[in-house]
């Protein structure tokens, strides 16, 4: 069974998925430790094993290389287990005040790296941005899609993350719905422009800048920053200065910048924190078909960003009772922590990197 269901009092859509009990480890307790698959004999994204997924869409491979064979740099293939599925038509259901539409979208898994161990924050900055490349890539075709409302990419890292494989890797979600966060933020950008005739975004940046306190990073027009209302410690934003709602319209040069500050915030945060699970989520606007229907001034309104999420804490009762977050870290303090930590020794070895000028992307 897979369905989209809106809660009739607050108007959030939820997804039933019970395809996604089938993964290992998924019905498993959250007071249970934890696991992971961190075996590379057990691991179905080695290099070598590409039959122990579905056949993948897109990859960045060795010229000459077929699909679904060894010889790939990043393999984008459908997920397993599936949360949506890619048959059939979003149809609206009511019945009084159940409202819901079948479970049709599209999920994805990035398989980042051929290298079974090495996660983001030690990839050099070159394969981070052909990693950002490749989300680029595959919201554009998503979005081809006339189903597709929303594409959200996000990675989850270690066990208190939701994560249940080692392997480097991220997930895509398309939804024929936009999903209940991002349409809280294109509501409340939007009130904003209406107010004032600006970017909240572009304000934010232009005063988090001013102010400096919760700055983490900053390089060549790209921000990071610890938000005023945090609601997990040492929460980061990575946000370009300049205005841009959508992030499939960057440019390579903007990646590049975007994939260093990304990689020198995870290595300051892993310098602060020790080994710790993570959240990263980009937020972009929704698909042209979905822009036009329900926020026809979203490029003018919206700015996309990354969101980091350390899972230092776990939600409770206030949390989930009242929808209000407690953070035990005020983040100018986790901001003034994170500033001061220098990774320029990490970095070092990224300056020029150039991995693979034989690599070629492949789309079946």
């Amino acid at each position: 069974m897979r369905e989209l269901r809106k809660d009739p009092i607050i108007s959030r859509w939820v997804i039933i998925s019970s395809e996604r009990g089938r993964r290992p480890k998924e019905n498993q307790r959250e007071d249970e430790d934890a696991t992971v698959v961190e075996s590379t004999e057990d691991c179905p994204f080695e290099m070598g094993r590409e039959s122990s997924t579905p056949p993948e869409v897109y990859a960045i491979r060795e010229r000459g290389t077929a699909p679904d064979t060894p010889g790939w740099q990043v393999r984008v293939t459908p997920n397993k287990y599936p949360a949506l599925s890619p048959e059939g038509e979003p149809t609206l259901h009511e019945h009084g005040l159940f409202v819901s539409i079948n479970g049709v979208g599209i999920h994805e898994m990035v398989i980042e790296t051929p290298d079974h161990s090495r996660q983001l924050d030690a990839q050099p900055v070159e394969r981070i941005a052909l990693i950002l490349g490749v989300y680029q890539q595959r919201i554009r075709t998503l979005r081809q899609d006339p189903r597709v409302a929303h594409v959200l990419v996000f990675r989850n890292q270690g066990t208190g993350a939701g994560a249940s494989l080692h392997h480097p890797h991220s997930q895509i979600v398309a939804t024929p719905i936009i999903p209940n966060r991002i349409e809280q933020e294109l509501g409340g950008s939007l009130t904003y422009w209406q107010r004032t005739g600006h970017c909240i975004y572009c304000d934010l940046t232009e005063q988090v800048r001013r102010e400096s306190e919760f700055v983490v990073h900053q390089r060549d027009g790209v921000l990071a920053f610890c938000p005023y209302a945090s609601i997990f410690p040492y929460e980061v934003w990575i946000v370009p200065e300049e205005h841009a709602a959508d992030f499939a319209d960057a440019d390579d040069r903007l990646l590049v910048v975007v994939a260093r500050v990304l990689k020198t915030v995870l290595l300051k945060q892993r310098e602060a924190l020790g080994e710790f699970s993570y959240n990263l989520v980009l937020h972009t606007v929704p698909a042209p078909q979905a822009v036009e229907r329900e926020f026809p001034s979203a490029s003018t309104h919206y700015h996309w960003h990354i969101e980091l999420y350390p899972r230092l804490t776990k939600p409770a009762g206030c949390e989930w009772g009242a929808g209000v977050f407690i953070n035990p870290v005020p983040p100018e303090e986790a901001a003034r922590h994170l500033r001061k930590l220098d990774v320029a020794a990490a970095m070092a070895g990224d300056a020029n990197a150039r991995e693979h000028p034989d690599s070629s992307p492949t789309n079946e």
